[in-house]
């Protein structure tokens, strides 16, 4: 039986023939220190990404203890990152080791090669795994390194076989776009916690809560924040700022400490403002 060549202790029976370590993170670690980036890899790395350069991603690197080398790639995913319930990485994104050659399962932490694969062990389905963290139907759950890879064998396969792999026609012309999936709404800004810091920093720009016609000032997210929170009140009373309500001529500002202010028409913004920074730390921070 093989035996992982940095704790000597014997690799699963269903291991991969070409297996050479466990998925111990100290063992990952010395791995990813032993092993370089070879020519396959150099030559994939134009493809499925925006950089030609592997290396020169700091900006979509983030600090991750469970990583191997300390940090992890999280790609085009937009800040702030959700974390998931269980503790393991984040909704909708794929976390990948630094190196991109790892990718980490959501149900056990582990840093893997295919996420596919590894579902054996936890007998779960991929679209099952997909739907539970939030990851779009059509995205692949390898890291970017094998897609490459095997990006590369598919044109080499179809260059020698062009008949072979002739597009099928399809069987309907509908099609069911991934809406509401936490990827998705990464990639488009619209999440719960990117909603939340446009509010915060909607109201540090102009000294007042946003509304409908907020859109005059480029707040385009009013809509995005009904459909997650219910409406803009529940949003900003889970930030902690005063919910907003009509009272005749006035506007009834609440806040999370119970003051109630009435702010006429005639009333400055900046006055209410100055309140908040008071009663909202959120608004300091």
């Amino acid at each position: 039986m093989t035996k992982c060549k940095q704790c000597k202790k014997n690799l699963p029976k269903n291991a991969a023939h070409n297996r050479k370590f466990c998925n111990k993170v100290c063992c990952a670690k010395w791995h990813y220190d032993q092993k370089p980036y070879d020519e396959r890899i150099k030559k994939a790395q134009h493809l499925h990404h925006k950089k030609n350069d592997l290396i020169a991603y700091d900006d979509e690197l983030i600090d991750c203890k469970e990583s191997p080398t300390g940090k992890a790639y999280v790609g085009i995913a937009k800040k702030p990152l959700m974390p998931n319930a269980n503790g393991f990485g984040y909704e909708g994104v794929k976390l990948q080791s630094e190196n991109r050659e790892l990718i980490m399962c959501y149900e056990c932490g582990k840093w893997v090669r295919t996420i596919s694969g590894h579902l054996k062990a936890h007998k779960m389905k991929t679209a099952e795994y997909k739907e539970r963290y939030g990851f779009n139907k059509s995205t692949g759950l390898v890291p970017d390194v094998v897609s490459n890879i095997l990006a590369d064998q598919f044109n080499e396969s179809r260059a020698k076989n062009p008949d072979k792999f002739k597009p099928k026609p399809p069987i309907n012309n509908t099609h069911i776009p991934n809406r509401g999936t936490r990827e998705t709404q990464n990639k488009k800004g619209t999440c719960p916690e990117q909603l939340k810091v446009a509010i915060i920093n909607y109201a540090k720009r102009f000294h007042r809560l946003p509304n409908s016609k907020s859109h005059r000032d480029g707040f385009k997210d009013y809509s995005a924040i009904r459909r997650r929170f219910g409406g803009m009140n529940p949003a900003l009373k889970e930030l902690g700022l005063p919910t907003k309500h009509p009272a005749g001529n006035y506007i009834e500002y609440i806040f999370p400490d119970g003051t109630v202010h009435y702010k006429s028409r005639e009333e400055p913004y900046d006055l209410v403002y100055a309140m908040m920074i008071k009663k909202c730390p959120i608004l300091t921070k």
